[in-house]
């Protein structure tokens, strides 16, 4: 559960960051979708490994832990959100 909360909160304050960052509520629906996906993902991964016998070590579950508990996500949106914001006001 301790899990589910980091990561919502994250999530949480990641979508007001890039609210905040961009005013764009198009960029914030992506990111939801993104973080709910990457959510699914990363848990079944990172249970999976737990059930395991972790026979390649603790290593990759402690990096995908990391990515579950940790706002890694923000820091390849916020980037991306900014090229396509760029790359928009060539076009117009």
């Amino acid at each position: 559960m301790s899990l589910i909360f980091r990561y919502g909160l994250n999530t949480f304050v990641s979508l007001v960051i890039i609210f905040v960052a961009f005013q764009n509520k198009s960029f914030v629906i992506f990111s939801i979708k993104f973080y709910v996906i990457a959510f699914i993902i990363l848990s079944i991964v990172f249970f999976i490994i737990l059930k395991g016998e972790l026979a390649h070590g603790y290593l990759f579950a402690f990096y995908i832990r990391r990515f579950i508990i940790h706002p890694l996500f923000v820091l390849l949106l916020l980037p991306a959100f900014y090229y396509k914001q760029l790359t928009l006001r060539e076009i117009i």
